[in-house]
């Protein structure tokens, strides 16, 4: 299955790609996905791996220590805390002569959403009825903006392109279409159908699944070796640190662009179950040694902090907005 509409972005909706002037809300923004980690990226998603609000405050020595892991430079590291800041993910105090930050509350709920999403991503789910949602609109080339943003929204929600002005996808997700096109005052409608096979037109041929596999099959590739050696107790608390953020950081970015198809839909050798299984077994076993090398690295300037540090592993969904809710798991060592 290969992509014909040719639209940009990511095809599954994603919270942290939200775009400026669609009317939404204005919520803690989180640095857009693009190629290659930077480190703002790295850095909301350690702190999505970690309850860094547990510890209240982390100062900006001791972030830029954290950031210094991953080759970020200090310069580097303050213009990461400087536009996490200003995007409200974080919020800066200061206490003497010292800087500080800590995750702020707005954020809280959403950082947990996101993350519970990542980490549930590719559950079994049930069969697959075979009813689409079709969304078909008349943009006038006048109102071209409207045009781009009914397409980007529509691409957040995992549709895609079976033609110019008709988007698909698989079953649900009707009101969030209906919300959208009312929301831009789009000439558009919303219904849901069935379609005959054989048709010159393929509702699956939407949907690009090339790209999807290369990036399960990358991702497998790079990371069996390490869970191999994980096993075997040949990995140490700095690597597995880095390596855990940057797995998780990776998992994000093939979710992202995922279109989640039935498994109807997909070949029997989709390698999405073998990647999940991977990313499963590497989160929760690099986890305790993460957290070894992330309280050494704290400890310098905040060993108080550092004590009551701790990360997450896999659990029931969380509920979002409380503090209390974190799963906190200390390490074997802590």
């Amino acid at each position: 299955m290969t992509s014909k509409g040719g639209v940009g972005g990511p095809s599954r909706y994603d919270p942290d790609m939200e775009e400026a002037g669609t009317g939404a809300e204005p919520s803690p923004d989180f640095p857009r996905a693009q190629a290659g980690a930077n480190s703002q990226r790295l850095l909301a998603a350690i702190l999505g791996d970690y309850t860094f609000e547990s510890a209240d405050r982390f100062s900006s020595t001791a972030i830029s220590r954290i950031l210094a892991e991953f080759g970020v430079t200090d310069a580097g590291a303050r213009k990461a805390l400087s536009r996490l800041t200003e995007r409200r993910v974080l919020v800066r105090t200061r206490a003497g002569r010292g800087t500080y930050y800590h995750v702020s509350d707005a954020n809280l709920a959403v950082r947990l959403e996101r993350r519970n999403r990542y980490l549930n991503f590719g559950e079994q789910r049930p069969a697959w009825d075979g009813e689409w949602t079709v969304v078909v609109f008349s943009i006038a080339e006048r109102e071209r903006a409207t045009r781009a943003a009914l397409r980007n929204g529509l691409g957040k929600l995992g549709f895609a392109p079976m033609a110019d002005a008709v988007w698909v996808r698989p079953e649900g997700l009707v009101a969030e279409a209906r919300e959208l096109i009312g929301r831009l005052e789009a000439r558009a409608a919303v219904m849901t159908a069935r379609f005959d096979e054989g048709g010159a037109l393929d509702p699956r041929d939407a949907f690009d699944l090339d790209s999807t596999r290369a990036l399960y099959e990358e991702l497998i590739a790079e990371h069996a070796p390490l869970a191999a050696r994980l096993r075997r107790g040949l990995v140490a608390p700095a690597e597995a640190f880095v390596l855990r953020a940057k797995l998780t950081d990776q998992w994000r970015s093939v979710v992202i662009v995922d279109p989640d198809l039935p498994q109807e839909m997909l070949p029997a050798d989709w390698p999405r179950a073998e990647a999940r299984r991977l990313f499963l077994e590497l989160f929760d076993g690099l986890a305790p040694l993460a957290l070894d090398r992330l309280k050494s690295l704290v400890a310098e300037s905040d060993p108080e902090g550092a004590t009551r540090l701790a990360h997450h592993l896999l659990a029931p969904p969380l509920r979002p907005g409380s503090r209390d809710d974190h799963p906190e798991v200390p390490s074997a060592a802590g």
